[in-house]
């Protein structure tokens, strides 16, 4: 994944070990105004990294040797480690994104009761569970205000969706008959921004 604002770009990169068999990772932090690439160094594997809207922290998922799973919140200016969230046992936490907000992450959590959006935040080191997990698709959340837009199948297609924080409910925003992904909001929050995937499939 690929992550930017005005001042950053961010990604990480698997590095292969061909000697044990293994790999690991390396998380890339492009500075704009230097034009300079610095490398941060991690514990393991490092998957999906985020720009938080004011450019000051990173989040992302980090996947040690064990196998053990943590979100971590890097700094970005330097790449230092803020806070590290060891997921608990039984779940699997998959695209942290800041969306509007810089105080909280959204998290697609999984488990054997399906997949629900999960929320982060950062001041407290709280962990908020806005809705009941569902066996459906859900992916790409996008903190909008006290609305989480992602992209989900509930309607039977690939549509975007908005979790109201205030009550749990859910409702549809979009209406595609091939498919929308990846939802973002306007700094004003009157636009609306997606994927819409087309009849070729791009």
């Amino acid at each position: 994944n690929i992550s930017c604002n005005e001042n950053y770009v961010v990604w990480s990169e698997d590095i292969p070990d061909p000697r044990w068999d293994d790999s690991s990772s390396r998380l890339n932090i492009y500075n704009f105004k230097l034009q300079k690439t610095s490398i941060v160094k991690t514990h393991g594997r490092i998957i999906g990294p985020s720009i938080s809207v004011d450019g000051v922290h990173l989040a992302a998922m980090e996947f040690d040797r064990q196998g053990i799973a943590s979100l971590v919140i890097l700094r970005t200016d330097s790449g230092e480690l803020e806070k590290r969230t060891r997921v608990p046992e039984g779940y699997l936490w998959q695209t942290p994104r800041w969306g509007l907000s810089s105080s909280a992450v959204a998290i697609v959590e999984s488990s054997g009761g399906g997949k629900a959006i999960i929320l982060y935040h950062l001041p407290d080191d709280r962990i908020e569970r806005p809705m009941v997990s569902v066996f459906r698709q859900i992916s790409d959340p996008y903190i909008a205000g006290d609305r989480v837009l992602h992209h989900s199948d509930y309607s039977g297609s690939d549509n975007i969706f908005a979790l109201d924080l205030k009550n749990g409910k859910i409702y549809q925003v979009t209406n595609s008959y091939r498919g929308v992904i990846q939802p973002s909001v306007s700094f004003d929050k009157k636009s609306l921004y997606f994927t819409n995937i087309t009849r070729d499939g791009r």
